[in-house]
């Protein structure tokens, strides 16, 4: 596991971070990233893994112009090999304008951006898709796009880039989507579902499963199924308690929660608490709480393909520095 970036409160001042480190769950080891080359000090970046690379991009780089009523969004990013330790600087040339709270996927051969905030923090509905191996960047087409947005949900089914939820400026919560194919070059809507602001989601045998999020309803769980183009409600009971800003994995008939915010947010305090729902059977179980971290939100989080890996996050104002392994 890769962490880079970031923020935490420095007394009053929000500060930004440049620095990170690899995680190697094996040895239970960390070692410094090469900070030689590295993006200036960021957060709300993307990043993917490619297989061999991981590319930071976008997010908001640079101190805000309160006079200008700018955010800080930048418009650069860099790939970091940890084989070599070294970071290689993303082209310019071609890249998207300066974002935050937008998307990233990895094709398989290309990383697709798409949506965000620009630098007066309006919503977005333009992307690039770039080409590592050719340092190159490609716009994607206006024709069928969703609705401007920020703060949706993003993920590669295998062959499309799949867009859900968010938010618009208004404070509006979006509930539409539209799926990517990257080599027809063609947007296809999908079906509307729950309302959801940073929907809290994975990708699992076909469907997306909606576990969590901000709504200006209930939450309740959702699968959308990708083939049927039809949305489910998720009638298990018990439910896990509604929650925003956790952590969530998903692999072959499981989706694990964890974390987060208890809604309402401005009442909630983090949460130290989870379920894995078996999305064969419909049913939820408890995480167990034995050695669990302290309870917090928006920790970086990473399925290993046998352990969920979870570090950081924050309880109100303090950002955490520790984590833990969770396994099935």
């Amino acid at each position: 596991m890769i962490v880079w970036g970031g923020w935490s409160f420095a007394g009053t001042v929000l500060a930004r971070y440049g620095d990170g480190a690899e995680y190697s769950p094996s040895t239970d080891t960390w070692r410094p990233v090469n900070s030689v080359g590295a993006p200036t000090p960021r957060r709300a970046a993307t990043a993917v893994w490619t297989g061999s690379e991981m590319i930071v991009w976008g997010g908001l780089g640079k101190d805000p112009d309160v006079s200008m009523m700018t955010t800080g969004a930048v418009a650069t990013g860099a790939r970091y090999d940890p084989a070599s330790q070294s970071w290689t600087p993303t082209a310019s040339v071609g890249a998207p304008s300066a974002r935050s709270d937008h998307s990233a996927v990895w094709t398989g051969t290309k990383m697709i951006v798409w949506g965000g905030r620009d630098e007066m923090g309006m919503q977005l509905a333009t992307g690039g898709e770039y080409d590592p191996t050719l340092d190159t960047w490609t716009p994607l087409p206006d024709i069928g796009a969703p609705q401007p947005r920020y703060g949706h949900y993003s993920v590669w089914t295998g062959s499309e880039m799949l867009i859900y939820g968010g938010s618009i400026n208004t404070g509006q919560t979006l509930s539409d989507g539209a799926q990517y194919d990257p080599v027809s070059q063609v947007w296809s809507p999908m079906a509307p579902g729950p309302g959801r602001t940073k929907p809290m989601g994975a990708f699992v045998d076909d469907h997306l499963f909606v576990v969590g999020g901000l709504s200006q309803n209930p939450l309740v769980a959702y699968s959308y199924d990708l083939p049927a183009n039809t949305w489910t409600q998720i009638l298990a009971d018990p439910p896990p308690q509604d929650r925003y800003g956790g952590a969530v994995v998903g692999y072959a008939g499981t989706v694990i929660t964890w974390g987060g915010l208890g809604l309402p947010v401005s009442l909630a305090p983090p949460l130290r608490d989870g379920s894995v729902l078996d999305t064969h059977l419909l049913t939820w179980q408890p995480v167990s709480t034995i050695n669990a971290p302290a309870a917090r939100s928006g920790p970086a989080v990473v399925w290993t393909g046998a352990e969920m890996l979870l570090w950081g996050g924050g309880a109100g104002t303090t950002a955490l520095g520790d984590g833990a392994r969770f396994t099935p």
